[in-house]
């Protein structure tokens, strides 16, 4: 991918190296992996994205010369086709491989190829789907891909499960690139449904969200994206529709909240009630009690992420409850996989009351 960005910056740089020089070495990369036909696609996208169509088409046509039923490469011809710019040669069919003497694993190739042609993004992220409820998660990963691309990256919740599930394989591509590749989409996405989807009042201070965002929050939290900023609006987005999804009717109308919730009183009251002038919680006269629900009080990511933070509860001013709505570990789970450390048992030592629930 480093010599994918000399070539880009070539321009830029002419009194220090040639496109040729930095072209021959980015081919090489998927030589030595002997997957020339793979470079040549990868560089017919590019081509494309930019809207280079005769490029792509040279890059394209070399590409299935050497591999005649790669998916991507017969996905980006459909589309190419579709634009007005048709490859020189059969169609699809006669790309994919027809000749007689091909073995049977050959034949199932080409069947399944086949079998995506004349299937819209949606169809295939049903598909792809349907890979991921049965854990076939290298097919999905390479259908979620396919939508994404058939969509001319426009399905986002198709680009972003094409991710997940390279993630899932550990496929991050020669040297890590796919990877990085990844997470520059993962930004792209987010910063483009953040525009989309996100509208604040007119004081700055409300929000509200046409839609979830197409990361679900767990996703997001574990890529090491650069602006963290992404990640909270992505785990906003998740718990604003999910608040609204909870609160709508059968006639289609959303229930507005009780009007007891704690957030919709005035803070004036609480201070009322706490017996203080000020909103100095080191003054309160009493304590303010915090409840925490969830069924994840094991070992799990989130835990593992949040476990230590009880314990920085100022215990004079806090008390706080614990509602575990889930059972623990199993004990030699906790011995042979935890190696003894039990992140529920964290928990219980730096909270007030730690409430198991599980059977209610």
């Amino acid at each position: 991918m480093h010599f994918w960005r000399a070539v880009l910056m070539q321009e830029q740089n002419k009194d220090k190296y040639t496109v040729d020089d930095c072209f021959g070495k980015f081919i090489q990369c998927f030589a030595a992996q002997d997957r020339m036909a793979d470079g040549f696609v990868f560089v017919a996208q590019e081509s494309a994205g930019r809207a280079q169509y005769p490029m792509a088409k040279v890059y394209l046509n070399q590409a299935l010369s050497m591999d005649p039923s790669n998916p991507v490469a017969l996905l980006l011809k459909q589309q190419l086709d579709e634009l007005g710019f048709p490859l020189e040669g059969g169609g699809i069919d006669s790309l994919a491989g027809n000749d007689e003497d091909d073995d049977d694993e050959d034949d199932d190739d080409d069947d399944e190829n086949r079998l995506f042609i004349g299937k819209s993004p949606a169809d295939l992220y049903e598909i792809a789907s349907t890979h991921f409820a049965n854990r076939e998660y290298e097919q999905c990963a390479d259908v979620f891909e396919i939508s994404c691309i058939r969509s001319n990256h426009q399905l986002s919740p198709s680009c972003a499960n094409a991710v997940y599930c390279r993630n899932m394989v550990i496929d991050w591509g020669f040297n890590g690139t796919q990877f990085e590749s990844d997470m520059r989409r993962m930004e792209r996405i987010a910063t483009m449904e953040i525009a989309q989807f996100r509208e604040t009042s007119a004081d700055g201070v409300g929000f509200s969200w046409k839609r979830a965002m197409s990361t679900h929050p767990h996703m997001m939290l574990s890529y090491p994206i650069r602006n963290a900023t992404l990640k909270r609006y992505v785990a906003e987005s998740a718990a604003f529709t999910e608040d609204m999804s909870q609160r709508i009717t059968n006639q289609g109308t959303i229930d507005p909240l009780p009007s007891d919730l704690p957030f919709q009183h005035d803070f004036a009251d609480y201070i009322k009630e706490f017996g203080s002038s000020t909103t100095d919680p080191k003054s309160w006269k009493s304590k303010l009690r915090i409840g925490f629900v969830a069924s994840g009080f094991n070992s799990k990511a989130v835990l593992y992420l949040s476990h230590d933070m009880f314990r920085f509860f100022e215990t004079s001013k806090f008390e706080v409850h614990i509602f575990s709505l889930g059972a623990p570990d199993s004990p030699l789970f906790i011995k042979h996989g935890m190696r003894g450390v039990d992140w529920r048992e964290r928990v219980k030592q730096n909270v007030d009351v730690f409430h198991d629930v599980q059977k209610y």
